[in-house]
């Protein structure tokens, strides 16, 4: 194989770049799902995007913006620009993982150069004391390295739920936030000025100072996306230890000032962790789990997450509230997580380089999966996605050290002085067409697992399938078929989350509204009734009691269910929405009114909402608002043929006849054979003087019901007034047959 030339930075991003687009280029469809509905859809805080604070100031409680303002300012940036449309979420989220690999890249290179002691990847010292020696730039091999580890990083198919699981960007720009972090201080050591190597005091040049700006900054926004950012300080101080000055001491002597700065982010993660308040009792130690079964439950999930890091199969979205009870269950596990641990602590002593690794991987790791429990969440993958990178990078430095051993002149595999001489090979090449090799599987890998993601239900279906004993899938699976106006299928569904977690209150509250779509009252009554009993202070549950005490014609107790559910959380859109349904259901359209848009004010993006303040308005005999909420509703959730035939028909009560037959159309193009449709689209036309193209349409919907009597009526006019009498008399006869009256309604 021929002598490889340099890598560029231009070609290796783009290498980079591509392979991730390649990986992704299907993600961008996929809905929004499970979170991302109360933490961007229903998120009033996102709306606009200024006042700058105002953005930065997240909803408290449990949600996954929760206590993260730069997070929560990157969705209102990506609300300013496209409002819900999930398009442009999914490609902010695959920049934002880009840019991480490419800081990676960046990392991993110059380290690789830095470290060339006995033997090109560096694993077991540090490079110098001299952190102006430049590393060395004629071998080519630390970058072609360093590329294929970012490249197989960035396409693995364990980073998909924290790129295509769209509020995962949680996990990903914390992620961006740390390699920069990291990334400003290796840069600002390689601007140093003139280094003063007796008494290891170097002196600051602008170009260094401008990229620990750089750093300290990376480092502040990463405290305010994600609270997993608060090891970065100290692993900056053991880069510094391991890599640059050789000791401990010797970093802090020459680079405190640095560490300081960055020590002093933690104050700012400290007023988020303080701000978030325990977020709404979901991390803690008071979420009711006992910090020791969540400790044996993280043993079992690293070594889990050991395991697809080598071999991502099968990859889960929701691993439900699994937890492990006895170490006895785990023996395997343990022994794994036990030989990490102990041979990180030998590395820091006796190979730093492995050190180094070793302790990124656990310091990463070790906000959610140590004994801190997170009670939504026992094991996630997205929690591998910076983890990842250093578990990749100590794996494919051993095994090219091993090659470099087995194919030179230290090892077995000898080759001539004569292939020396003639320039030979580069051995490296071997293993990174291997390497080259895993990243194609990746990438196919995780193209098709965002096949995964392409709508709700495909999702949940993928999660059961690994596994039934899930009652969380099971139940956002039936939420998914509930939307879909699939009752049956969701009903199922509920009943067997319900039947694995019994005073699961979520379940049981959507298991009635699927009563109440049955027309089962009284049963619906008794699940809420349920719901409310082991979730009393949720806002949700008392609402949908009100619902149902509603839909059973008893008024008074559902208004005093609604004024509960306000005085538990007066911001509750969902408990203005229905009281207001309820009012509208007695003419009180005043009031229901007033609480249509207190729910919109709350809820912008509430289609329910949207649709019922249109039909209040409609009674109300405002027909130009009331179909601009109706079309409101539509954008965000599609209406159903019926919703466009009656918007239609309100439109030309408004005068809007052109609006009404794209409406029309709009039904007709989602139901065919829809014969109403078809007969007021001829009206429309007819009104609007083309009585030309009001016939076929008419024909069209006497062809599907021959006994509209108007619709004979109609036709029969507009034929007699084209002239064409003859085809107007049998029209005309039929509808006599059918009594048609002018007045009356087409159907």
């Amino acid at each position: 194989m021929a002598r490889s030339g340099k890598l560029s930075s231009a070609a290796a991003g783009a290498i980079l770049v591509l392979a991730a687009v390649a990986a992704y280029h299907n993600s961008f469809a996929g809905p929004f799902v499970f979170d991302d509905g109360p933490s961007i859809i229903d998120n009033p805080t996102i709306r606009h995007l200024w006042p700058l604070w105002a953005a930065m100031s997240p909803p408290p409680g449990g949600l996954t913006v929760s206590g993260r303002p730069v997070l929560n300012l990157t969705l209102a940036v990506n609300y300013a620009l496209g409002g819900t449309s999930v398009w442009g979420y999914h490609a902010l989220n695959l920049l934002i993982h880009i840019l991480a690999g490419l800081t990676l890249f960046g990392i991993l290179s110059r380290t690789f150069k830095r470290a060339r002691i006995g033997g090109w990847s560096g694993l077991s010292a540090a490079r110098s004391l001299d952190s102006a020696a430049q590393p060395v730039a004629d071998d080519p091999r630390p970058c072609w390295l360093a590329l294929a580890i970012a490249v197989i990083w960035t396409v693995h198919p364990l980073q998909t739920e924290s790129v295509t699981y769209v509020i995962q960007r949680a996990e990903s720009l914390m992620g961006l936030f740390y390699l920069l972090t990291l990334y400003g201080f290796i840069r600002s050591v390689e601007s140093e000025g003139s280094t003063q190597v007796s008494g290891l005091r170097s002196q600051v040049s602008v170009p260094a100072l401008r990229f620990q700006i750089l750093s300290v900054a990376a480092c502040i926004c990463g405290m305010a996306t994600k609270e997993v950012m608060v090891s970065a300080p100290v692993i900056v101080f053991l880069y510094d230890r391991t890599f640059v000055s050789g000791s401990f001491a010797g970093a802090w002597e020459r680079h405190w000032k640095l560490h300081v700065a960055l020590g002093l982010t933690w104050f700012v993660l400290l007023a988020e962790v303080i701000g978030a308040s325990g977020r709404g009792g979901t991390a803690g130690f008071g979420t009711g789990i006992p910090w020791t079964l969540y400790g044996l439950t993280q043993v079992s999930a690293v070594a889990h997450y050991l395991k697809l890091s080598l071999w991502p199969h099968p990859l889960v979205f929701d691993y439900g509230p699994h937890l492990v009870h006895s170490i006895s269950e785990i023996p395997a596990a343990a022994a794994v997580v036990l030989a990490l641990i102990g041979i990180t602590a030998w590395g820091l002593v006796r190979a730093p380089a492995i050190g180094f690794a070793g302790a990124c991987f656990i310091a990463i790791l070790a906000p959610s999966s140590s004994i801190v429990p997170i009670a939504t969440e026992t094991i996630a993958e997205h929690r591998m996605y910076l983890a990842l990178a250093p578990l990749l990078s100590l794996i494919a430095c051993l095994a090219a050290s091993a090659w470099e051993y087995c194919t030179t002149e230290r090892g077995p595999v000898r080759r001539s002085p004569a292939a020396r001489d003639a320039g030979g090979y580069y051995p490296q090449f071997i293993p990174l067409s291997l390497l080259a090799a895993i990243a194609l599987a990746f990438i196919a890998t995780t193209i098709q697992r965002n096949k995964a993601y392409a709508s709700e239900t495909a999702l949940w279906r993928d999660t059961l399938a690994q596994g039934s004993g899930n009652p969380r899938a099971h139940y956002d699976l039936g939420v998914a078929l509930l939307h879909q106006g699939n009752d049956s299928a969701a009903r199922a569904e509920l009943e067997e989350a319900i039947r694995l977690a019994p005073d699961y209150a979520d379940a049981l509250m959507n298991l009635g509204l699927v009563l109440l779509n049955e027309g089962h009252n009284v049963a619906a009554i008794d699940q809420f009734q349920k719901a409310v009993g082991y979730k009393p202070g949720s806002p949700a549950a008392h609402a949908d009691l009100g619902r149902g005490f509603a839909a059973a014609g008893q008024l008074p107790k559902a208004l005093a269910e609604f004024d509960e559910a306000i005085r538990i959380q007066p911001d509750y859109p969902g408990a203005y929405r229905e009281r207001a349904r309820a009012l509208a259901a007695q003419s009180r359209d005043a009031e229901a009114y007033a609480d249509y848009r207190r729910a919109l004010d709350l809820s912008p993006n509430d289609a329910g909402a949207h649709a019922g303040l249109g039909a209040v308005l409609a009674d109300m005999g405002r027909l130009p608002e009331a179909v601009s909420e109706f079309q409101a509703a539509y954008r965000i959730i599609p209406g159903t043929p019926e919703d466009h035939y009656i918007l239609g028909n309100l439109m030309v009560q408004s005068g809007d006849l052109p609006g009404a037959m794209a409406e029309f159309r709009e039904a007709i193009r989602r139901r065919p054979a829809y014969a109403e449709a078809h007969a007021n689209l001829g009206g429309a036309l007819a009104n609007a003087g083309r009585l030309a193209d009001s016939v076929p349409e008419f024909q069209a919907a006497l062809r599907l019901d021959p006994d509209l009597g108007q619709v004979h009526y109609n036709l029969g006019q507009v034929l007699h007034a084209l002239g064409r009498d003859a085809e107007a008399k049998p029209e005309l006869e039929a509808a006599a047959r059918l009594q048609a009256k002018p007045d009356d309604a087409s159907r």
